[in-house]
This record gives C-alpha cells, sequence and structure tokens, in this order.
C-alpha cells in the first residue's frame, strides 16, 4: 500500500513498543520512500511527506539505516522529518543531518531533545576518525546546500541532552551565509551561555531570511542581551524573538523586582515563560507566536531589558543601566 498510495502522506511512529527495530524500519520506509507519487518534479498534486519517528530509539544502526534510506531517495518530496527524543549522538545524527542535506525537499527539521554529542563508550571504543568528524560540519553543509529548508528545532529540555556550544555555534553563523534560506529557528534549552548571544549578535546584522529565533534557557547574561539588542537594530527581517524569560528570571528575583517591573520584559510574551513542557506543546506555541508576533520587535525587547535595569545591579552582575531608543 505505501508504495502506491497516492494520499498516505503523513506518518507517525512515536515511541513504538516493543522497540523499532532496524529490519522493521527498513520495512515500512523503502516502500513509501520510493512511492513515484511523491517525487519532487509531481508538482501537480503537491504532495509531500511528514515522518514522525520522535521518541524512538535511533542511537547507532538506526540512525545509520534511516539516513542511508534517505540517502536512497533524494527526490522525494519530504514536507516535515520528526526526530525528537530520538537518542541521537556523534556518528548517526551527523549520518541523518548529511542525508538529508542531500535532498531535493525538506521545509522543517525537528531533532529536539538530542544532545550530538558521542556517549561514553564510543569515547573509548570508536576510532580516532569517527570522532574526527563532527556534527557540526553536517549542519553547515544543511543550511548552507539545503535551499529548501525553512525551520530548524534544536531546542532541549533535559540538561543531559544538550548540544554541544560547537555544534551551536556552527549552527548559528551558517545563518549570516548568502545562501541561507532558514527562517525559523529554536536552540532553546542549550545552556550555551554568553557565547550563543555573541553568535547571535554577530549573525542578526548579516541574515536577510531568518523572521523567528527562540533561544531562552541559554544562560544569558543581561550583557549578552544587550549584544543582542544592539545588532537588532541592524536586522530587518526578524519578527519573532521573545526575550529569554528563563534566563532573565534569575536578575529580576535577584534584584527583587516588583510586579510592574516583571511584567515589562514578558508581556504578551508570558507564554514563553517555561520550557520545561513537551516539545509537542512547545511546538504548539511556536505556531501560535508565528502566526501573531508583536508588532514592534525591536521596541519589545527595549522595554523589556530597560525594565529589568530599572533596580540597581548587584555586585556580581556588573553592567551600566542606561536607555535604548527603540
Amino acid at each position: 500500500m505505501l508504495e502506491t498510495t497516492q494520499s498516505f502522506t503523513s506518518l507517525v511512529l512515536r515511541n513504538v513498543k516493543p522497540a523499532l527495530a532496524s529490519p522493521t524500519l527498513s520495512t515500512i520506509l523503502s516502500p513509501w520512500f520510493q512511492n513515484p507519487h511523491f517525487a519532487a518534479p509531481s508538482r501537480a498534486s503537491d504532495l509531500a511527506l511528514s515522518l514522525d519517528l520522535s521518541e524512538n530509539n535511533l542511537s547507532g544502526g538506526g540512525g545509520t539505516l534511516l539516513a542511508d534510506l534517505i540517502s536512497r531517495s533524494p527526490r522525494l518530496r519530504r514536507d516535515v522529518l520528526k526526530l525528537n527524543q530520538c537518542s541521537l549522538h556523534d556518528d548517526s545524527l551527523d549520518a541523518i543531518v548529511a542525508a538529508v542535506a542531500q535532498c531535493d525537499s525538506l521545509s522543517a527539521l525537528h531533532l529536539e531533545d538530542n544532545d550530538g554529542s558521542p556517549p561514553p563508550k564510543s569515547i573509548f571504543f570508536s576510532s580516532p576518525a569517527v570522532l574526527r568528524h563532527a556534527p557540526g560540519d553536517a549542519f553547515v553543509k544543511l543550511l548552507t546546500k539545503q535551499v529548501q529548508l525553512k525551520e530548524l528545532y534544536l531546542s532541549n529540555s533535559h540538561p543531559q541532552s544538550r548540544y554541544p556550544l560547537a555544534l551551536l555555534r556552527a549552527v548559528v553563523h551558517s545563518l549570516g551565509t548568502t545562501n541561507s534560506t532558514l527562517e525559523v529557528l529554536d536552540i532553546s534549552g542549550n545552556g550555551g551561555g554568553d557565547d550563543v548571544a555573541k553568535c547571535v549578535a554577530a549573525v542578526l546584522p548579516k541574515t536577510s531570511c531568518l523572521r523567528a529565533l527562540f533561544w531562552d534557557g541559554n544562560h544569558t547574561t543581561l550583557a549578552g542581551f544587550r549584544l543582542v539588542q544592539e545588532a537588532l537594530r541592524r536586522n530587518q527581517s526578524l519578527r519573532i524573538m521573545p526575550v529569554p524569560v528563563q534566563d532573565t528570571r534569575e536578575s529580576i528575583e535577584r534584584n527583587q523586582a516588583t510586579v510592574e517591573t516583571r511584567e515589562g520584559p514578558t508581556g504578551v510574551m508570558s507564554s514563553m515563560v517555561f520550557r520545561d513542557d513537551a516539545y509537542d506543546k512547545a511546538d504548539v506555541m511556536r505556531r501560535s507566536w508565528l502566526q501573531s508576533g508583536p508588532a514592534d520587535l525591536r521596541q519589545s525587547w527595549s522595554r523589556g531589558l530597560d525594565a529589568l535595569s530599572v533596580v540597581p545591579p548587584s555586585s556580581d552582575n556588573n553592567y551600566t543601566s542606561h536607555s535604548v531608543d527603540a
């Protein structure tokens, strides 16, 4: 059926029990991926596939198999590929991202709650050649060569599944290339610190396609926020970028801010305060934001960050308070 269907375009195989074995995965996906009705040149029917394999362990052989299946059908019209919480590590993540980069079409890639780092055993048992092959390199190729990709989700809700800073840097810096077409990026919850803020600040003046950026939960300081705010003045494409309330909450509490001050940086962005929800709920919130964002992003950031500076900072947070024109 999957090899000939013209209407079965969405397949959800989440948290399959018993565990989804590689032969089973191949049996299901191979005929679907070879269906001629979903080939990229077939624009008349405007059909595209959406695949959700989230919450299945695809580390090792499972990820490699999926990458091979994708590589053998590069002309397939894919719309969305969701691989959230799939235990994808260094080599399996690299293989999948590299395969996706060769596809003729893919609009959204979800890789949330995967850390992209080799599991402990691979440090001792993998060959040096494997260890040198960093997932960040594959993401650079994906974001600079896959001109159809519009959305990339790399958020993490668990400390043990954060993406490494080297990968985050590669992804963010790729947005500044002339051939990047990415419109939505979520790197929330990865704890990258002000290094992430510096990358964002460096790339905002260069990108002309990015319209939504989510990056709460990176342990950014107010100094990092100020860098981004300054860069935001020189960007014309961004429309959605909530003030990272999770990161600013600690500063608010430390300064004993009033309720009125607390509402300054959050405002209508209250729905993005917490990143502890499952990625499904987070996806719903993101979609809502993309449909109805703040009328003036730069003004919202100015009001929010200035409100955080109302109370004099403590000695361990050394920055100068000053007003910023919207």
